[in-house]
């Protein structure tokens, strides 16, 4: 054995003495500490779905149209849109039946514009007034919160 103690008794005593004292700092201190904090979300797609078969001109003009409201904040440092039917791989959890267009924004860093869900519920009010259009604004939170859930099967 590499290590033996002579008072075997006394230093589990000190250990679980040890184990019950950092619980009850933790329980008489650790109130205010958060494990995994909401990480405000640094991107956002924007859904646009349109009823009935539309041509890539029609499909444009939409996304215009909505890109136009989206660039009216300071808040988006870059805006990309894609026309035309979409796959689910760039829009994570996201069904795209009729979507005829999705713009993807990226924040500013934080301290240059207001709190992102503020700016994400305004703009959703802004785009639900659009007449025609189903927009569903869709957060991308990053960090240990923004995984998808794992699921595990044990079958014996």
């Amino acid at each position: 054995m590499l290590f033996r103690s002579r008072y075997p008794v006394w230093t589990l005593c000190c250990g679980i003495g040890l184990l019950v004292w950092s619980m009850w700092l933790y329980e008489r201190y650790g109130a205010q500490t958060e494990l995994l904090p909401v990480i405000e979300p640094a991107r956002a797609v924007v859904l646009v779905r349109a009823v009935g078969d539309r041509s890539l001109a029609e499909q444009r003009a939409l996304a215009l149209e909505v890109e136009q409201i989206v660039r009216g904040y300071s808040a988006f440092s870059s805006i990309f849109t894609q026309i035309g039917e979409q796959t689910g791989a760039h829009l994570p959890g996201a069904s795209t039946d009729g979507v005829v267009a999705a713009l993807k924004v990226e924040f500013r860093p934080w301290h240059e514009h207001a709190p992102a869900e503020s700016v994400l519920e305004d703009l959703e009010e802004r785009l639900a007034a659009l007449p025609g259009l189903d927009v569903e604004v869709q957060r991308i939170r990053s960090g240990p919160l923004g995984a998808k859930p794992v699921d595990i099967d044990i079958v014996a």
